[in-house]
């Protein structure tokens, strides 16, 4: 049981104890499943906001150094979420798709434009601005990743 703001120890179902116990479940995957996730990042200047904010999380965080790399993850079907940036995305796609057990695709971009966003999600994709980056968001959308590669 939690304690409030005075040290008095909060009801389970409480208004505050539901919502730390949201919060802490939409930010990181469950201990039992913690051991198994895994984000493979390729490095470009634009992973950096995302690896402060995996790195205080329970998300094992894979630093690849180029896409050939993050190609041969995909290829192995270990990974269940690659996160990219917009110059490498379409090599990344091109091997999710043809891998039997595909990882959910991130696409990280500095400065979001539509024509673009059309493009990553038509080819099943997620579009993530780091300009409007935010825990919240960005552990939400890993959990759904993740989620949907362990049902495959």
């Amino acid at each position: 049981m939690s304690k409030g703001a005075r040290g008095v120890p909060e009801a389970i179902g409480s208004p505050r104890a539901v919502t730390t116990a949201m919060t802490a479940t939409a930010l990181t995957p469950t201990r039992t499943s913690a051991q198994n996730c895994q984000v493979s990042l390729i490095d470009s200047p634009l992973s950096e906001p995302v690896m402060r904010l995996l790195g205080c999380s329970r998300w094992r965080v894979e630093r690849t150094p180029d896409v050939d790399a993050a190609v041969q993850q995909i290829e192995r079907g270990l990974v269940p979420v690659v996160m990219c940036d917009t110059g490498d995305w379409r090599t990344v796609a091109d091997a999710a798709q043809r891998s039997p057990h595909p990882p959910g695709l991130v696409v990280l971009t500095a400065s979001p434009n539509d024509r673009e966003w059309l493009e990553v999600l038509g080819a099943g994709a997620h579009y993530l601005p780091v300009s409007k980056l935010d825990a919240a968001r960005l552990f939400s959308l890993l959990n759904l990743l993740w989620r949907g590669w362990r049902k495959a």
